[in-house]
């Protein structure tokens, strides 16, 4: 796996996400944005993934950057 390609963070993300890790989700979802901050699946797995965290605020910039970036998106 490509370290440098950011859907493998957002994929590495959501199996850790699976397995109830959170905290190492976040990691990978943030190295993701940092490769790619125009990946919008990436904000958006971030926000709900913040969001179970107990951190809606962070959450909500990454929702907002979400819509910003798909508005046409219904989620």
């Amino acid at each position: 796996l490509d370290p440098t390609y950011a859907k493998v963070h957002v994929a590495q993300a959501t199996v850790l996400e699976q397995l109830g890790r959170g905290p190492e989700a976040i990691v990978h979802l943030r190295q993701a944005i940092a490769i790619r901050p125009d990946l919008a699946e990436a904000h958006g797995n971030l926000a709900i993934a913040l969001e179970a965290a107990g951190r809606p605020d962070e959450a909500l910039v990454h929702y907002r950057e979400t819509v910003r970036l798909l508005p046409e998106d219904p989620r």
